[in-house]
């Protein structure tokens, strides 16, 4: 199942929630069907409103010998979530910015709450997975990696969610394990202004998802709507700068299509 928010192109601002299902959008109003849409009536909004958190679960920082049985939790670190930005909107060009790149995440969303729990019982918090996009001034972030410094504004130029949220049940085909929960085996490909540049895949993460919801929720109690990124799922080395005025689009199998622009 897709799960979607959006308001509709003939009334702008009225936010609504439905189910994607065959080329169409049947709006619910929580339990039961009030409308149905054609998908081109339709524009997808953030998927989650008012994310309690973002934890990102960055694989190039994490101790060097991480592998599907870690020998402690995935690392994390928390980016802003107040500048989570939908599908296909303008995400302005940071000034302090020296090379601006576009990274794919794979993004859990947590419904439910949960702490000290294990990769066992994790999967359980999941509602669905979406496609998550950040905005990251690459030579920076690396820089403090290498320096052991903090992250900071780095990581606050916006990371973008959409176009919808997808149930596990409907990714049970590309379950590869669930050894530590569930392993997925989904295609990533990247477009910049509408062509393909670099390409990619879940296979490549260390841990599961479930994983790192468990490993946060050692320190703090996971509540709902908290948001769970990992990736990259392309190295950012394969990623070209942007300026304003680019499109850049990031696609997972089965999951969706998110694009964004980067403004002036």
């Amino acid at each position: 199942m897709k799960l979607i928010r959006f308001d509709l192109r003939h009334d702008p601002g009225t936010v609504r929630s439905g189910i994607i299902q065959s080329g169409k959008v049947y709006e619910t109003d929580g339990s039961a069907g009030v409308a149905m849409h054609d998908v081109s009536e339709v524009r997808p909004l953030v998927p989650v409103k008012g994310a309690a958190s973002l934890r990102i679960f960055d694989t190039r920082f994490q101790p060097d010998l991480l592998e599907r049985t870690p020998e402690e939790p995935p690392r994390y670190h928390y980016a802003n979530s107040a500048n989570i930005f939908g599908p296909n909107q303008s995400i302005p060009f940071p000034y302090a910015a020296t090379q601006l790149v576009a990274v794919p995440f794979l993004v859990g969303i947590s419904l439910g709450e949960g702490f000290r729990a294990e990769p066992s019982e994790t999967d359980g918090l999941v509602l669905g997975i979406t496609v998550g996009l950040g905005l990251f001034d690459g030579p920076s972030v690396e820089r403090a990696r290498a320096s052991g410094i903090a992250y900071g504004g780095q990581l606050d130029f916006g990371f973008a969610l959409g176009p919808a949220v997808t149930t596990p049940d409907e990714l049970d085909d590309y379950v590869q394990s669930e050894d530590f929960g569930r392993a997925y085996g989904l295609q990533c490909r990247m477009k910049l202004n509408g062509v393909e540049i670099a390409a990619g895949s879940t296979e490549t993460l260390p841990f599961t998802l479930a994983q790192a919801i468990a490993g946060a929720s050692q320190s703090a109690p996971v509540r709902t709507t908290d948001l769970f990124a990992l990736g990259p799922l392309i190295d950012p080395l394969q990623l070209p700068d942007l300026s304003p005025g680019d499109e850049v689009t990031a696609i997972i199998e089965t999951v969706g299509a998110l694009s964004t622009r980067i403004g002036d």
